[in-house]
Formats: structure tokens, sequence, C-alpha cells
């Protein structure tokens, strides 16, 4: 998972995509590893890690184990300023055929791996080979699109009547990321709050 710009939220989206699988009960393990999981680790400290990582995950019947900001996780001295020992642990890592619990061959895959990549060069070099697909998380560029993202977020509190006077306020400037879009909504929210003078206390002011 990559994106065109920054705040495009997709270490969120790739958090989200290991809660539903196992919300739903489509994977009986889900694991996120971040960068911070690995600092200060040399490069045979991160492959040991990384490999200890998978091998958890093998272990289970389904499972789906995200990998967030990998092109921070496989940064190094090497070309194009990655780690090659990393890049190698993680490409063998990735190809190595998945056994069923069932031991039946032809089960598909018990493991999924989702990575996200702040980069979108990285994407479209380094790691293409080392991944299926690559999804580009779009930017939001349209009122309609924002609009209806701020409505259905539970965690701002965005006047119904005012929904589409903040997508478009937001838009001004150009596309944004989801998570642009959603820090800019509560500054526009608490900036309203503070107009309306919710944020005084109750009683004379002294």
């Amino acid at each position: 998972l990559t994106a065109r710009g920054s705040g495009a939220g997709v270490s969120a989206l790739g958090a989200w995509t290991a809660f539903e699988a196992s919300r739903a009960g489509s994977v009986e393990y889900a694991r996120i590893i971040t960068p911070a999981d690995l600092m200060g680790a040399d490069d045979d400290s991160r492959c040991a890690a990384i490999a200890d990582v998978f091998a958890e995950a093998r272990g289970m019947r389904r499972s789906i184990l995200v990998l967030d900001d990998v092109d921070l996780m496989i940064a190094g001295a090497g070309l194009d300023g990655v780690s090659p020992s990393v890049v190698g642990m993680l490409r063998s890592l990735l190809r190595a055929p998945i056994e069923s619990a069932s031991g039946d061959s032809k089960a598909p895959p018990a493991m999924l791996v989702v990575a996200t990549c702040s980069s979108p060069r990285a994407a479209c070099t380094t790691l293409k080979g080392l991944f299926e697909t690559v999804h580009v998380t779009p930017l939001i560029e349209q009122s309609a699109q924002a609009a209806k993202l701020l409505e259905q977020s539970p965690l701002l509190a965005v006047d119904p009547e005012a929904v589409q006077e903040v997508a478009a306020a937001a838009l001004k400037y150009g596309p944004l990321g989801v998570k642009s879009l959603i820090s800019l909504a509560e500054r526009a929210c608490a900036s309203a709050a503070c107009e309306d003078n919710q944020w005084l206390p109750e009683g004379p002011i002294h």
C-alpha cells in the first residue's frame, strides 16, 4: 500500500485491514510490525526479528501480517539506501511456500502479508519485485468525496449542515489524503467551538 502524496493514511488502512480480518474471523493471528520495533538494531538483528515474526505467523492456520513503513524497515547503506541483507531476507520469507494446516497443497495460502510504504518511488522500484501487487491509495480531490468521509467519520462532530462547507474549504488548495483531511476538519471543529465560546468556563470571569 502506498499513496501519491503524504497524509493518505496507508498505515491506518493497513491496520484496518488486519483489524477487520481478525474481527470477521478470517484469520487466527494478526500482527503489525513497525520500524520502531526494530529501532537501534543492526542488519543481522533486524533480519532475525523479521524472521521470528514470520515464523510466528506461519505457525497459525490463517494469519495476516502488516509491515508498516516497510521502506524504512529495509533502509540501509546499500544501493538506493536499502540494506541488501534485510531485503534478501524479506524476499526469501515472502517467496517461501506456505503449507496449509491440513497438509493439502491445493489449499489457498494461509498467510497474507500487507506492507505500507511512505515512498511511492520505493514502492515502484525496490519493493516492486517483493510483493505481488502494489495498491496506490488515491488522494481525495472532490468535495463530495470529502463530505462523505467527514459524515462517516465517528471521531468528528461536524455539523451536518456544515459538512459541505468544511469539505470545500479543506480542498481549496488541492487534493488531500484521508489523514490530512481529517486533521484539517478537526482544526475547523475546534476553531468553530472556540468561536461559539464553548471553551469558556461557566460563570463570571474575574
